[in-house]
Order: C-alpha cells, then structure tokens, then sequence
C-alpha cells in the first residue's frame, strides 16, 4: 500500500492563534507601542514560518507492502 497526503496551499488552511497577555499588554498592542507590536509580529512570524516549512518538505513515500 502506498499513500501520499499534501495540502495545495497552505495559505488558505486556517490556523489559530492563542495569546495571553496583560490587560496593559493588549492596550499596548491596541496603541501600537513599539515593543509589543514588534513582539507581537515575531510570534505571528515564527508561526508562518513553521507552517511553510513543515508544508514545504519533502516527505519520504512509505511502501509498506
């Protein structure tokens, strides 16, 4: 048996995002203060950049017969 599973484009597969942060933080986000917003956009950017890689590579086809 032999099976191969990809997804087309992982661009529009939803992906959710859980953030926890102080009331004062989400204030500072809402202001745009530079060090929240800065922080703010390395984690959404680690999160894009983990899901292209692990879409984007090359798996291995398992024959198992």
């Amino acid at each position: 048996m032999e099976g191969r599973f990809y997804i087309d484009d992982p661009d529009y597969m939803n992906a959710t995002l859980e953030i926890t942060m102080t009331v004062a933080e989400w204030k500072d986000l809402r202001r745009g203060a530079g060090h929240i917003t800065i922080k703010f956009k390395r984690i959404i950017d680690s999160i894009i950049n983990r899901a292209e890689t692990h879409f984007n590579e090359k798996l291995d086809t398992v024959d198992t017969a």
